[in-house]
């Protein structure tokens, strides 16, 4: 089968090391490995090096005289101005490569996609992350004017696609509800884990324990961009009690974000800074590494839609799992059995890490058993299939 995945993003480049650019090339990978051919066409680029648009750049010098919701306004109307552009380039990759089904990451108003496989009577399917809209307002802090027309817009690719594939039941029930889109046109698909990079050496782990100085502590762990949805800062508020009542845990934040500066604040205040380490900005290749000196891995929070890559990450290495309780994680996880879910306060927790740092029976059953059921349910080349069976 030839499939054309289109990411209409003006942005998001294919070798973005963040979860959307994760998902973007585990899917054009797995899609590839089901012997399919596969062309990817991102407007964000494929290599890395990110050129914004010419429709898209803005005038930096004015922004501050702007009111922000005009300036946002004034985003939008780029970004559908850009869409007229992707179409005219998605339709001539469309020519060239003649592809039996177009599968297309979404967007905030881009219906590029969606028209051009529709005028051409090309299969679709319309890979949903988010509610776009209500992400766009989280993301600004503002409420368009025009928010009842965007959301036609994007009623209309909802409308127009063959099926939209989603990241967890929330977000599946959220398109069903508000959009009046049935549900047999939407289909569950989570993330997941390529198999063949999950490659640990002994020495590599043994390097991150020196460097790290983590012998004889429990390590508790976190993966990811530091957002303020994230909540990094409850986990090390929470760390920073069970610092107070017993010594040998260290808690070790990897990656980069907005966040760190402000965390490494806190930790100063809270007096832990000796136990906290961030490690700033990793290549993607070197996730399981970090990974695998952990003894604890926590998901502290996310937004209600999604599906954290890192769940998925941490099971695959047999990580004990501490995730807030939201329905999409309890998509995949049984609190338990599993992992542990807590409610979104730092005592909850605080609780939770205490009861696992405590209890290493627990920890390695958990372990044991959702690293069985990612393995087996949750791999990107699972996701390829199901996915293309549902427009075969």
């Amino acid at each position: 089968m030839k499939i054309l995945y289109y990411s209409p993003h003006p942005y998001l480049n294919l070798q973005d090391p963040t979860g959307y650019g994760t998902h973007m090339r585990e899917m054009i990978h797995a899609f590839r490995k089901r012997n399919n051919e596969v062309l990817p066409v991102i407007m964000g680029g494929v290599n890395g090096s990110i050129e914004k648009p010419r429709e898209v750049k803005s005038n930096r010098g004015k922004k501050k005289y702007i009111p922000k919701p005009l300036w946002e306004l004034a985003k939008d109307f780029n970004l559908l101005l850009f869409d007229r552009n992707a179409r005219k380039v998605l339709k001539q990759k469309v020519d060239q490569f003649k592809p039996d089904v177009i599968y297309e990451r979404s967007n905030y108003l881009q219906t590029s996609g969606v028209e051009v496989a529709r005028e051409l009577n090309i299969p679709h399917i319309l890979e949903v992350n988010s509610p776009h809209i209500i992400e766009r307002e989280i993301l600004t802090g503002t409420r368009s004017p025009l928010k009842r027309y965007f959301k036609k817009i994007e009623k209309k690719q909802f409308k127009k696609t063959t099926k939209i594939a989603v990241v967890s039941s929330t977000l599946r029930d959220f398109i069903n509800k508000e959009y009046e889109i049935e549900l047999d046109k939407i289909v569950v698909v989570p993330n997941g884990i390529d198999v063949n990079k999950i490659k640990v050496s002994e020495t590599e782990k043994q390097q991150l324990i020196v460097k790290y100085n983590l012998n004889n502590n429990h390590v508790i762990g976190f993966v990811g961009s530091v957002h303020p949805w994230h909540r990094v800062d409850m986990l090390i508020e929470a760390f920073s009690d069970i610092v107070q009542s017993r010594g040998g845990v260290k808690l070790l934040i990897v990656g980069g974000g907005s966040m760190i500066a402000r965390l490494t604040e806190l930790c100063r205040k809270l007096n832990i800074e000796d136990n906290v380490i961030f490690t700033g900005k990793i290549p993607n290749v070197d996730v399981y590494k970090y990974i695998s000196v952990m003894d604890i891995t926590v998901i502290p929070g996310t937004k209600w839609f999604m599906m954290p890559v890192k769940l998925f990450e941490y099971g695959a290495l047999g990580k004990p799992v501490i995730a807030i309780d939201t329905q999409a994680i309890r998509d995949v996880m049984v609190d338990g059995e599993e992992g542990l879910l807590f409610k979104s306060d730092k005592r909850a927790l605080t609780e939770s890490l205490s009861e696992l740092i405590n209890d290493e029976e627990k920890r390695t059953e958990y372990g044991i058993n959702f690293k069985r059921k990612v393995m087996k349910q949750y791999t990107w080349e699972n996701n390829a299939k199901y996915v293309l069976e549902q427009i075969i």
